[in-house]
């Protein structure tokens, strides 16, 4: 068997775009977990505030 008996067999397709919209939805995520977690860090330092009594 030579290498032209597996041309038949090989598939090859351009995953360029499906790579490029991955990383725009795992820019999306890290966008939305950014928020969430400044929003975690203000709800955080606000209820330590709320503990400490004041003077």
């Amino acid at each position: 068997m030579d290498s032209m008996d597996m041309a038949s067999f090989a598939r090859v397709e351009d995953v360029t775009e499906d790579i490029e919209d991955i990383w725009a939805e795992l820019d999306d995520l890290n966008d939305e977990l950014d928020g969430v977690m400044d929003s975690v860090g203000l709800l955080l330092m606000s209820d330590e505030q709320s503990f400490w009594p004041d003077d």
